[in-house]
């Protein structure tokens, strides 16, 4: 049903492994990764399909990552999106009102869908936010700060202006990059963090993202973007909105029967801790691939006192960790990098 490119970022292990930050690869700074679905309402599907198969499953999907992670939070912009919810599924609509409430659903963007800037007139750009921003306000007591087009072609001059005089200050997209390297020759758009302003004066602080809105999580990209956005801003905290693929983790286990819980940042070092069971009632053999070489692994309780259960290491070959799980054993491992 999925065979369309929705980005939905939700980030599970790789968020708690790789967002723990740089002082593991000797960088200061700290990574942001921001789950969120650019639906678009009609585009190769039919409208009907949006309604009632993509909204409703991705934002189930969410509750549940949700409820599970309670540190997850998640972006969604477009009020038609939430409208069709109300209309279609009030269990649904219900459930983003609670997590609103909650802080876990960030509203974004202020209109009422991904607009194109560049074809409409500015009375029609005026009450996408117009009807947006009053919808949102009604309906989850929001007042939306951030503009979000990311995946528009071309903005209108005089935007800064609209977000201003509607109650917008900050703004977000990726597009300026969208095919650079077809100009002739490449002219990449200089900045990420910069005021836009319009022809009357007014600006808003606009964030192009340095990655894709969509891009791989991968470590070593991800600290090439930070330093690109320390040299040119001096700014050490970078946004990330990315797409977890489903070849891709920072953190792989086999065989089947061995699930990870939680990958997290040690309470009392830099360490990594691993949290893994077994789940069919058999002996496994685990093996941990990780993208970087830990320098060791062992086992520690969960308090991560290293007082409640023996002492043992296990056998690290490369980016591999090897470890043996009796059938429905919670471990823990604390590992070095």
């Amino acid at each position: 049903m999925f065979k369309r490119h929705i980005c939905v970022q939700i980030l599970l292990i790789s968020v708690f492994l790789l967002c723990s930050t740089a002082k593991l690869f000797s960088q200061e700074g700290e990574f942001f990764l921001v789950g969120h679905a650019h639906i678009d309402p009609s585009w190769l599907w039919p409208r009907s399909e949006t309604i009632h198969e993509v909204c409703p499953l991705t934002f189930r999907s969410v509750f549940q990552l949700m409820d599970k992670h309670p540190d997850f939070i998640y972006a969604q912009s477009a009020a038609q999106l939430y409208k069709w919810m109300e209309r279609y599924y009030p269990d649904v609509f219900q459930g983003i009102k609670e997590k609103v409430a909650a802080g876990q659903w960030e509203i974004v963007g202020g209109q009422w869908v991904e607009h194109n800037t560049n074809i409409p007139c500015g009375e029609s750009l005026v009450r996408q936010h117009l009807y947006a921003k009053r919808f949102f306000k009604e309906k989850f007591g929001v007042d939306v700060k951030v503009g979000w087009l990311p995946d528009v072609f071309g903005f209108n001059w005089n935007m800064p202006q609209i977000y201003r005089k509607c109650g917008i200050d900050y703004f977000v997209t990726h597009k300026l990059k969208w095919q650079v390297e077809r100009n002739n020759p490449p002219l990449p758009f200089p900045y990420h963090l910069f005021w836009w302003q319009a022809s009357d004066g007014s600006r808003v602080l606009a964030f192009h993202t340095v990655g894709d809105y969509s891009q791989e999580v991968i470590p070593d990209e991800m600290l090439q973007e930070l330093a690109e956005l320390k040299s040119k801003h001096g700014v050490d905290k970078l946004l990330i909105l990315g797409e977890l693929s489903g070849t891709f983790s920072a953190l792989n286990i086999e065989p089947a029967n061995v699930t990870v819980e939680s990958v997290k940042k040690a309470e009392d070092s830099d360490d990594f801790i691993v949290r893994l069971y077994e789940t069919d009632g058999k002996t496994a053999n685990a093996v941990l691939s990780f993208r970087r070489a830990p320098r060791s692994a062992r086992e520690t309780d969960m308090l991560e006192w290293d007082k409640y259960v023996p002492p043992k290491s296990f056998v690290v070959e490369g980016t591999k960790v090897k470890v043996s799980v009796a059938p429905h054993e919670i471990k823990t491992l604390r590992v070095k990098f």
